[in-house]
């Protein structure tokens, strides 16, 4: 079989007038051509037939090297970029639907179901667009029996089913592929047990209605890519695809060896290969019987600076943990993180005590910490294959495997505390001293280390320490921590948190760089109903285009982070994930403009004798149009600025706006126990102040008698009357217009907008 590979591979390089650097997408080729052309070994049948039971449908099948163009959808181009780009039709897919497609300009793979040919094969002036690639020295084809299970063969007619149009289709110099060749050469591709219906538009250059979904046996081969659009490279994002590809990261090997800077990656991946040598990370070892060694892919970055310069090439051995085995590959995978919430409250801090603010970085850190008992084994890297039939047993974990986050956890904090470093019992990646008047506290985010002190004895100490114990870099004053800029102004008691870098990456990605900007997250005159997802087929087509989690997704972790100002807005949105219509994605458009205008609004602590920790608690009474549940919103502050706050929409309908009220308090007073638990283990607290707005549920949480109005509410929610009682916290009123929490529960006017951000502490 690789004899019949090899020679059909090289006849379709010559006939297409291509260079060997396409070996690979010949022998692709060759090979999904094999498995659908009868064979008198298996009585005239094809592979595929013997394979599914279904005559394989050849209308999707195209000449291979042809000239084609690639069309790129609207929202992945700007009002005067082409609208297709130019390429060679190099081969099918077998995992997902659409044709590989090389790009002449950027010199890179594209996958993509809308192509038109323009031409039946490669021309000369074509072929010699096509840059020859060098052989690389660790370079090696690797060649497997292609083997076909028969026992699900079925007995079915000798005849390969076409299509008539075929052979006009063959004649003709434009062609245009429809989507609906795909969906009949995927239908056809699977098990009958695997197939289900598919409801196809009949309109060319559209998506299937079929939702994408990855069949298990692929799972850990296949990236869907973050968009849902047609001109997509395999596991790229938008940029990828739009920004040229010598400037983006490349996302596999073989892509690796076509790029011109393939000899800087190269360079990158040997000094990878040198580190985990170092780490002796594994051992080569005969693979034992009935084991399976797991896959591993290589990661590719381009590190930048601030200015966008190029400062490295990284290359980074990750193995495909989703092919690995509970119970036999590993058992417990949880490892915690520390909670924004908690990094912000110790900025906070930080202001309020002058605490130095230091950043700490593990490099590697998962090669770092030793496996336990499971014996793990993976195949030997891409490229580095120094002994034929050996398998890798790791003795160490690699990034990728389920467990390398748990053990690297494990092993951190065996160190931390070795130094005397208390870990909390409420934040787990929190650690302290308290001695006397010297104060430590350390934060842990997988391999990123915050230092927080006011003694610089004890933090060099700490730092040294960790440095025998590990290979870190010592960053010095944090400026940059977990995609947020840190600045600080120690004479003016000023600390400020933002993202304005990932914003900027968020409003190009998504094609919002010319958007006009506006002065609120979200239209107050519209309120957002499921009865505006689509209504036909054509529309719900056409939105299946349109990037609409990932855009709620970016903006989410902005939400979450630095922006609690655009918080109600993108809940709002979020609950349209399922079926958004135009009107919903029109409302994250929105979001978008908004943070363009204030992208350079920073979240500021200022030094404040009074700025002690304090809550707010509001809720919006039956706001939901579709189900009239009403909104819980709370937020806390510290010296001038959120470091909690929360959006929620309330599980049960609640029966009036004093019970949305309660029941919003409820909440807001679950995160001040929260807190309430975290400061006591280091400090003496009092009963932290909840502000609310509504005199009816103030009065039911601190008298806490029987009441006809609110006889029915859940057990849980008088969770407040004990708190009160037991003087954990103290609930004040607060008069509408002073409301913090407002804009957590309701779009805001622009005044009104305004002062949230006043209320929150976002200011230039």
């Amino acid at each position: 079989m690789n004899r019949t590979l090899v020679e059909k591979a090289r006849c379709l390089l010559n006939e297409a007038h291509l260079k060997k650097d396409f070996w690979a997408e010949a022998v692709s080729t060759a090979a999904y051509l094999v498995n659908r052309s009868p064979t008198r070994s298996i009585g005239g049948k094809t592979p595929e037939e013997m394979w599914t039971g279904r005559k394989p449908n050849l209308k999707h099948l195209r000449i291979f090297g042809s000239n084609v163009m690639v069309h790129v959808p609207k929202v992945k181009r700007r009002k005067f970029d082409s609208k297709a780009v130019k390429g060679i039709f190099v081969g099918y897919c077998e995992d997902t639907k659409g044709y590989r497609v090389y790009d002449l300009d950027r010199k890179c793979f594209l996958i993509s179901r809308d192509v038109i040919v323009i031409n039946e094969g490669v021309d000369d002036s074509t072929a010699a667009c096509v840059q020859e690639t060098a052989e690389v020295e660790f370079m090696e084809l690797f060649t497997e029996e292609i083997v076909m299970p028969r026992d699900q063969a079925r007995d079915c007619p000798d005849e390969i089913v076409t299509n008539s149009d075929d052979e006009e289709e063959a004649r003709n110099n434009t062609l245009e592929t429809s989507s609906d060749d795909f969906e009949d050469a995927c239908s056809d591709a699977l098990p009958p047990q695997l197939r289900r219906p598919v409801e196809v538009s009949q309109q060319g250059l559209r998506r299937s209605g079929r939702e994408r979904t990855c069949p298990g046996k692929y799972s850990d081969y296949i990236s869907y890519g973050s968009f849902s659009g047609d001109v997509l490279s395999s596991q790229q994002s938008l940029p990828s695809i739009v920004g040229g590809a010598m400037e983006d990261n490349p996302q596999t090997y073989d892509e690796v060896m076509r790029r011109p800077d393939r000899d800087l990656w190269i360079q990158a991946m040997k000094e990878e290969i040198a580190s985990l040598g170092k780490n002796r990370t594994w051992t080569l070892t005969d693979l034992p019987e009935g084991r399976k060694a797991i896959r591993n892919k290589w990661v590719f970055t381009i590190k930048r600076g601030s200015d966008g310069s190029i400062q490295r090439y990284k290359a980074r051995l990750v193995v495909k943990g989703c092919s690995q085995k509970p119970g036999v590959d590993y058992e417990e995978v949880y490892s915690p993180v520390v909670r924004y919430a908690t990094i912000r409250y110790l900025m906070a801090l930080a202001v309020k005590f002058d605490l130095d603010v230091d950043q700490m970085d593990v490099v590697t850190a998962f090669l770092q910490s030793e496996l336990g008992d499971e014996e793990l084994y993976m195949v030997q890297p891409e490229g580095f294959d120094q002994v034929n039939g050996k398998v890798c047993r790791l003795r160490r974990a690699l990034y990728g495997l389920k467990q390398s986050s748990r053990v690297w956890n494990e092993k951190l904090d065996a160190v931390l505390r070795g130094f005397g470093l208390q870990r909390s019992l409420v934040d787990t990646c929190l650690y302290w001293i308290i001695d006397g008047d010297k104060i430590l506290f350390v934060t842990i985010y997988v391999d990123d280390l915050l230092i927080f002190t006011n003694n610089r004895a004890l933090k060099m100490k700490l730092k040294q320490y960790l440095m025998e114990k590990f290979d870190m870099k010592d960053l010095g004053e944090a400026t940059h921590c977990l995609g947020i800029r840190i600045a600080r102004d120690r004479t003016e008691g000023r600390l400020s948190l933002d993202q304005e870098a990932y914003i900027e990456k968020v409003i190009q990605r998504f094609g919002m760089t010319d958007a006009r900007p506006v002065a609120t997250p979200a239209d107050s005159s519209i309120k957002l109903e499921k009865s505006m997802a689509p209504k036909t087929a054509e529309e719900a087509m056409e939105m299946r285009k349109v990037p609409f989690k990932e855009a709620v997704g970016c903006l989410s972790f902005v939400a979450q982070t630095t922006r609690p100002d655009i918080a109600y807005a993108v809940n709002a949105v979020s609950q349209f994930s399922a079926n958004p219509g135009r009107q919903h994605w029109d409302a994250v458009k929105r979001i978008i403009r908004y943070v363009k205008g204030t992208s350079k609004k920073k979240l500021v602590y200022t030094k404040d004798e009074n700025g002690g920790l304090q809550g707010y608690s509001d809720a919006d009474w039956g706001g939901d149009p579709d189900d009239r549940r009403s909104t819980s919103g709370y937020l806390f502050t510290m010296q001038g600025a959120a470091i909690s706050w929360s959006v929620k929409k309330q599980p049960t309908v609640a029966l009036s706006s004093c019970e949305a009220e309660y029941m919003s308090l409820s909440r807001a007073i679950q995160e001040a126990m929260w807190w309430r638990n975290l400061r006591s283990e280091f400090t003496e607290v009092e009963a932290m102040p909840i502000y609310c707005d509504n005199q009816s549920a103030i009065s039911i949480a601190r008298n806490g008698s029987y009441n006809p109005r609110t006889k029915h509410v859940s057990i849980r929610y008088h969770f407040v009357h004990e708190c009160l009682e037991e003087n954990n916290v103290k609930l004040e009123y607060i008069p509408t217009t002073d409301q913090a929490a407002d804009g957590f529960t309701k779009a805001m006017t622009i005044q009104r907008q305004a002062k949230l951000r006043q209320f929150v502490g976002i200011t230039d």
